[in-house]
């Protein structure tokens, strides 16, 4: 992967690196899901059905 090879680079040889990348990729994908969920939820209650 190119993110861990470039985190390795650039803060050296670590096993931490790829748990960091893999969280920070954890923690934003569930930050989107969440954004999207709010917004479909605003938008049906602003829906008139």
């Amino acid at each position: 992967m190119g993110i861990v090879s470039a985190v390795d680079r650039t803060h050296g040889r670590r096993g931490l690196s790829p748990a960091v990348v893999l969280g920070l990729g954890i923690s934003v994908a569930v930050h989107a899901a969440l954004l999207v969920f709010l917004h479909s939820q605003r938008f049906t209650l602003e829906t008139p059905i």
